[in-house]
Parts: structure tokens; C-alpha cells; sequence
């Protein structure tokens, strides 16, 4: 192996991964594995909605710049490399939708606005959120 490296989950998040999953489709994760972006905003995408649900907010805007520091650590820090994420971000949102047409989510001059609408499988778990 070229690099040595190691792992250490708390406690605390191991019971939160148990207790209260987020449910994510595999089948979609793998439909998208060309993709890692797409990928990644499949799963963020599950996730925030179901926090939504979780929480009752009824919606989050999530600025560009957020999601770029997310999602777009490659990207210059300059405008023209927020453009870029943007573009590429859109993309593969419209990729992500593909395979979760309920979210209701629409990509602004501001960033991104998601509103709490049904879950694509349906949560098992308890609802709840220990200690995010």
C-alpha cells in the first residue's frame, strides 16, 4: 500500500447510523456509479430531505457557495470556478432526479431550494435524530 490510513467511528455516530438510517436505494447508487458528483447528490439529496421530514421544517435553501465547499473542493475559488460547480452541480442533480422524481427541488439564482415531500423508500427506523 502507498499510504497507510485508518478510521475511527464515535460511538454516538455508530448509533445514529443503526438507530435512525437514512434510507438510500443502493440500486440508484449503482445506476450512478459513473458518476460520483451524481452519487453524492443522490445520497446529500435523501438525506436532506429526510432531515426536513424529520425536523417539520417545511423547506431549506442551501446557498451555492455551501454546496460548493461541499461538493466542489476542486473548483477555484474564484467566480469563474463557481460557475463552473454550478454547472456541473445542475447536471448531475437532473441525473440524481432521475431516480428520485419526487424531490422537490429546484435550482436558483441563490442556490438550492428543497421542500419536504415524500421519501423515495419508505423509513423502517425511528425518526428520530439522536445527536447530529
Amino acid at each position: 500500500m502507498l499510504w497507510e490510513s485508518s478510521l475511527r467511528l464515535s460511538g454516538g455516530f455508530c448509533r445514529n447510523v443503526t438507530e435512525s438510517p437514512v434510507p438510500i436505494d443502493r440500486r440508484v447508487l449503482h445506476a450512478l456509479s459513473r458518476s460520483p458528483l451524481a452519487m453524492d447528490i443522490y445520497s446529500w439529496l435523501v438525506y436532506r430531505i429526510f432531515l426536513l421530514r424529520v425536523t417539520n421544517r417545511p423547506s431549506v435553501l442551501v446557498p451555492w457557495q455551501s454546496l460548493k465547499l461541499q461538493f466542489g473542493a476542486d473548483y477555484s475559488a474564484k467566480p469563474r470556478g463557481l460557475l463552473d460547480f454550478k454547472r456541473q452541480f445542475v447536471l448531475r442533480l437532473k441525473d440524481a432526479l432521475l431516480f428520485y422524481p419526487e424531490a422537490d427541488v429546484s435550482a436558483g439564482d441563490k442556490g438550492l431550494l428543497g421542500a419536504a415531500c415524500r421519501l423515495r423508500i419508505r423509513h423502517t427506523g425511528g425518526g428520530r435524530l439522536s445527536s447530529l
